[in-house]
This record gives C-alpha cells, sequence and structure tokens, in this order.
C-alpha cells in the first residue's frame, strides 16, 4: 500500500537517489524512487504502525528535516491523524465535531535505520481566527530546521496558508515528551 502524503528524503549529492517517505512507523517506511516502486521489502520483524489519537495510523506529513549537528543521525518528521473516530477535545483543543481537526505529532527518527526514537503528544496550532481553538483544517506542508528554530508552513481550512516558528528546543523538548535526559542524550549540540 502506498502512502498519500510523500516525503522526500534526499542528501543533496547528485549520486544519491531519492527516497520517499510513504508512512511513519516505528521504522519509517522509505522506498527507492517514485510510486509505483516496487513492491517493499518484507516489514522487519518487531516493526509495527506508529498510532496516534484514537489509536489511528499515523500519516506523514511531507518531508522529514534532518536535524544536523544538533541531534547527529536524527531526523524531524510531523505526523497527523484524521479524528473522524474521536473527538478533537481529548487532546485539548476546544471540542469541534468529530472529522473536522487533524492531531498533529512530532515524530523523532534515526537515519541509519529509520527507527522511530519518540513521538510527541497530539497538537494542533492554535486558529488565526480564535487562539483558543484549532482550525477546522490543518496540514502541515513545509518543515526546515535550522540551529536555533523550526520553521512549519501549514494551510488552513483548505484555503488559508500560515506559519509557525518554534525554538528548537522546545519542538525537541514536544518530541520527546519532556525527557531531559533522551534530549542530552539524543541532542548534545543543542545548548
Amino acid at each position: 500500500m502506498y502512502g498519500k502524503n510523500l516525503g522526500v528524503l534526499w542528501d543533496g549529492r547528485a549520486t544519491t537517489p531519492l527516497d520517499l517517505v510513504h508512512w511513519l512507523d516505528e521504522i519509517l517506511d522509505v522506498r527507492p524512487g517514485a510510486p509505483p516502486a516496487p513492491a517493499p521489502a518484507p516489514r522487519e520483524r518487531g516493526s509495527a504502525p506508529l498510532r496516534g489519537a484514537g489509536g489511528l495510523r499515523l500519516h506523514g506529513n511531507g518531508s522529514p528535516a534532518i536535524l544536523g549537528g544538533a541531534c547527529p543521525g536524527l531526523a524531524l518528521s510531523v505526523g497527523h491523524v484524521h479524528t473522524d473516530a474521536i473527538n478533537a477535545s481529548a487532546f485539548g483543543a476546544a471540542a469541534r465535531p468529530p472529522s473536522t481537526v487533524y492531531a498533529h505529532y512530532f515524530v523523532v527518527w534515526r537515519l541509519e535505520d529509520r527507527r522511530a526514537v519518540s513521538q510527541s503528544e497530539p497538537f494542533c496550532f492554535p486558529s488565526l481566527e480564535d487562539p483558543a481553538a484549532c482550525d477546522l483544517i490543518q496540514f502541515v506542508s513545509g518543515l526546515v530546521v535550522n540551529a536555533t528554530d523550526v520553521l512549519l508552513t501549514y494551510g488552513t481550512n483548505d484555503c488559508g496558508a500560515a506559519f509557525a516558528r518554534i525554538a528548537l528546543g522546545e519542538a525537541l523538548d514536544t518530541a520527546l515528551r519532556g525527557d531531559a535526559g533522551a534530549r542530552a542524550a539524543l541532542c548534545p549540540g543543542l545548548a
């Protein structure tokens, strides 16, 4: 099965082919080339889909960002679940009818074996119209990381555009669920 929201993973060298991130699973489902690609290799024993709110499988939101010197060998992705089967108020957003809010997640994973290291609690961005609520629809489409910040671009309600700038340390604390020991071990380059 192919994922619908593909991300590109590429180290920027002309001699290296593009890989496509299909699903944010415990071991990321990364395949060479573009669909239709060959059938994926059998899943590694013990690899399980990452689950979000309501036990729903985590969809990818575009291309991951390599964390570089801050967290050597790691990348950050954003994933989401559709709240078809749950109420968005379960993750702290103002109550909205089911299937109207995407719950987003940060996922930190190792580049070497593509194994997920940590997954955040669900979150949404405050609505531009009502900061106490989430927009009806938010879809993260861009993710850029530099030495100090994470910049996310996202669409709202299928017709608007917005961006959020989050301090890299804050984003990693969210992704690592506040585990200071994990942050120190995984991100020695982060002050």
